[in-house]
């Protein structure tokens, strides 16, 4: 379909991204999932390939959809995730709703072939081999991304109709607290490395959607949301989302004013809505050393045009998006 987007979903296998993937694969009329890159920031990357891998099966086997390629991304990251964080895509990569025989025996095809695909390489690949433009929602780090800029050039960016990225923190404080290291202005994302964002935010040529924790802070992953799930548990796709989810809400009750937020999956449902924010003309700088290390800045340059930040989510259609997404794959 001609009015079909392309995407590519770059991400780093938390449970939101987790959650993104299944919103994008929801939703085969406005978005096909064309590849996925997995990193090795807030997941361990292979669980977090496999789960990748475990979904894509899913919706094919259920729904025909397409199979992609999935990569496992070789690039290391300044500030490593805190190893605790990074232990849920196991957990999602074992849940009965995606290990059904006949979804796992797909998969099992299908590993080692995608197994032997290094990510950035294969970003790189989809994006410069395409027939149409291709749009990258990145909810992980931007190191791929920036290797291929670096790589490629406009070659590569001018195959890009928009990079959709979660990252970063503008008029509100950042999420990275690390005691005599930081000064809590950082956002994980960008954090993880930040000489990479700065190559992502200073390219000109690439068209950047941000969504920054201005405009996710927003969007809280709660009980009141998750356990509406329970109404719709006969879907698989909305048990597994249910499931991921509801792993999620303690957060607040550990660290009050400081919970789990639908971060990546707000960033993709630009992808599929794209009125579910209003957006702001700003491009955007980073630090990339000291105490305020990942912090990002906005420039107040009112010659760039290549970079817009979502603000005014409307959260209640958010949330609804979500939920009626997720009745797919029925059993």
């Amino acid at each position: 379909m001609a009015d079909q987007r392309l995407v590519i979903l770059d991400h780093d296998g938390g449970h939101d991204d987790l959650v993104a993937l299944c919103l994008l694969l929801a939703h085969p009329t406005q978005v096909r999932v064309i590849g996925s890159v997995v990193t090795d920031a807030d997941c361990f990357v292979e669980h977090g390939f496999s789960i990748t891998g475990k979904l894509m099966t899913l919706m094919h086997a259920e729904e025909g959809l397409p199979l992609f390629p999935i990569g496992k991304s070789s690039l290391g990251g300044v500030n490593p995730f805190p190893s605790d964080w990074r232990w849920s895509a196991k957990n999602m990569e074992d849940l009965p709703c995606v290990n059904m025989p006949k979804h796992s025996a797909l998969w099992e095809s299908l590993y080692e072939a995608n197994n032997r695909l290094r990510g950035e390489e294969l970003l790189a690949d989809l994006v410069l081999k395409s027939d149409r433009k291709v749009t990258i929602c990145v909810t992980g780090p931007l190191s791929n991304v920036a290797w291929c800029v670096e790589k490629y050039g406009e070659s590569f960016t001018t195959k890009v109709e928009e990079c959709i990225i979660m990252g970063g923190a503008v008029s509100v404080g950042g999420n990275v607290f690390i005691d005599g290291r930081t000064d809590g202005t950082a956002e994980w994302n960008i954090f993880w490395d930040p000489p990479a964002a700065k190559t992502v935010f200073d390219c000109t040529s690439l068209k950047k959607v941000m969504f920054t924790l201005d405009s996710t802070n927003h969007v809280p992953v709660t009980s009141s949301v998750v356990r509406q799930f329970g109404a719709q548990n006969e879907f698989l796709l909305s048990q597994f989302v249910g499931s991921a989810w509801a792993s999620c809400t303690h957060h607040e009750l550990m660290r009050p004013g400081d919970g789990y937020f639908a971060w990546d999956v707000l960033t993709a449902a630009y992808a599929v809505e794209r009125s579910i924010a209003d957006f702001y003309q700003e491009a955007l700088d980073v630090v990339t050393e000291g105490d305020s290390e990942g912090r990002t800045v906005a420039l107040h340059d009112e010659g760039r045009t290549d970079s817009v930040i979502a603000k005014n989510v409307d959260a209640g259609r958010f949330y609804s998006l979500v939920l009626d997404s997720m009745k797919r794959c029925k059993m």
